[in-house]
């Protein structure tokens, strides 16, 4: 089944119960992806992201369930949550 044939199927489905069960499985697996994405960090990597357009240099201070705790460089007191799918790890 290619992703044409999902969808299709997706916009034909007329019960708000199968739909729902649908839901739940992508809910699931999203959780498993982004759980998947926190173990590639570890603690001490360097990082970036972007917030509010602006890119962002951290440090990896925790692997949490769903985000990783950073801190931002050279400013050690400023500490953000931030979803694994969000940062990108820094080659030293």
């Amino acid at each position: 089944m290619n992703k044409e044939d999902v969808e299709k199927y997706i916009w034909n489905i007329k019960d708000k119960k199968e739909i729902r069960h649908y839901w739940d499985i992508l809910k699931q697996r999203n959780k498993q992806l982004e759980e998947q994405l926190c173990y590639q960090f570890r603690k001490g990597d360097k990082v970036t992201f972007t917030h509010k357009g602006i890119v962002k240099n951290a440090v990896v201070d925790k692997i949490n369930t769903k985000s990783v705790s950073v801190h931002e460089e050279p400013d050690t007191w400023h500490r953000w949550n931030v979803a694994p799918s969000l940062l990108t790890k820094v080659d030293d």
